[in-house]
């Protein structure tokens, strides 16, 4: 760029120089030179603009050649040559056509013929100045073009060879012989295979029995695991399910009591007696809490009819005993008690029915029931003791006979 614009300086500067030196009088007429060299000035900047515009683009698609595709060096190589811009200018130059020189006016004289040809002949000059300097540039810029088509042409030669290895690895894989078949072994002869088991789902219905054990079991299951909540509502569905089901109903008015509500499990315990008045596990569970709560006449009343033959009787009987001893009811518990001395064979009931018949003002009674007492080696010392002295006070003193 400094080389052409030392070129239009000087060719500036001529100028100036050579409109200093003219004259033109004023009944000569315009040149037709002057107007050639103004043609020819304004032709040469508008090439090299171009030339400059070109040549700028060119560098830029040269910095970054990822944008481009790997073009044909022979193309490349054409296309170089067709954007240079020393050979736009110097197709140009050649291109532009040689116009004779008009002839002077005959009414110009000599002086200005010979300025005129000097004008020339100094526009001639500045033009192959012109054109040696774009030809050095021309030439200063043909190793760099050449060194990046060298560049570009191995790039697209190394591309070609990969492309064509890339193509020839599948014909050289199919070329590859096909190993020998490796023959089968014989196949072992073993035991038949055992058939494979199979699972079927079958929806079974449960029988309302079976329901409630299963949520009686996963009740405990929860109660044990500190789920109070969840073992009372599977409780409930078991006892919706098998209101009759013994444990469910004993486990669920227990659970109530332990929470405090008392009430409740009466309430329950009650509702399950009503459909059966001699169920024993019921009858125990009821009396006991209401003996607690110090309802003892409501507990001898529920526990007044009882089945002596199930397993829970003799507590039945020996809790039936204690309340009749609590409310007056002496010979009622001094009879409960000699069944609990017959059944257990322990001097306690012996002793316990004795003092009974005693406060029933039944002294043969009770003697019997003391005597009793003493045949069993389980009495202490105090209770044999005791048992002495109520025998000396029941018995009567006979008169001596002389």
């Amino acid at each position: 760029m400094s080389v052409i614009n030392r070129m239009l300086r000087d060719l500036d500067k001529r100028e100036q120089q050579q409109n200093n030196q003219a004259y033109t009088p004023a009944a000569v007429a315009p040149s037709h030179g002057s107007k050639r060299r103004v043609a020819l000035i304004a032709s040469i900047g508008a090439i090299l603009v171009l030339a400059v515009l070109v040549w700028q683009w060119w560098h830029e698609g040269l910095a970054d050649p990822a944008l481009d595709p790997a073009p044909d060096p022979a193309a490349q190589q054409a296309e170089s040559q067709n954007t240079d811009p020393g050979s736009y200018v110097m197709q140009a130059l050649q291109a532009e056509p040689a116009q004779p020189e008009p002839a002077v006016a005959q009414e110009a004289t000599p002086e200005a013929a010979n300025a005129v040809s000097e004008t020339s002949d100094d526009a001639t000059e500045g033009r192959n100045q012109l054109v040696v300097n774009v030809a050095e540039l021309q030439q200063s810029a043909l190793p760099a073009q050449t060194e990046a088509a060298q560049t570009e042409s191995k790039q697209t030669e190394a591309a070609t060879s990969i492309t064509a290895a890339s193509q020839a690895e599948p014909q050289e894989e199919l070329a590859d012989p096909a190993p020998d078949p490796v023959p089968d072994p014989a196949p072992k002869v073993g035991p038949p295979p055992a058939s494979t088991s199979s699972m079927k789902v079958e929806r079974v219905e449960l029988t309302p029995e079976q329901l409630a054990e299963t949520n009686l079991r996963r009740a405990r299951e929860a109660m044990a695991k500190g789920d109070r909540d969840l073992a009372q509502e599977l409780l409930e569905k078991a006892l919706i399910v098998q209101p009759m089901h013994v444990e469910v109903r004993s486990e669920l008015a227990a659970y109530w009591y332990g929470r405090g509500f008392a009430t409740r499990a009466l309430t329950i315990l009650q509702q399950g007696l009503d459909r059966q008045p001699q169920q024993s596990e019921w009858q125990l569970l009821y009396a006991r809490i209401l003996d607690r709560m110090g309802r003892v006449d409501q507990a001898y009343s529920a526990l007044i009819n009882i089945n002596e033959d199930t397993d829970e009787a003799l507590e039945l009987l020996e809790l039936r005993a204690a309340a009749a001893n609590q409310l007056g009811y002496y010979a009622e518990a001094a009879a409960d008690y000699t069944v609990l001395a017959g059944r257990f064979l322990q001097s306690r009931w012996w002793l316990a029915a004795a003092v009974a018949h005693e406060d029933s003002d039944n002294p043969a009674a009770a003697v019997r029931a003391y005597q009793q007492a003493l045949q069993y080696r389980d009495l202490s010392s105090e209770a044999r003791q005791y048992i002495n002295d109520r025998l000396y006070a029941l018995t009567p003193i006979e008169p001596e006979t002389n």
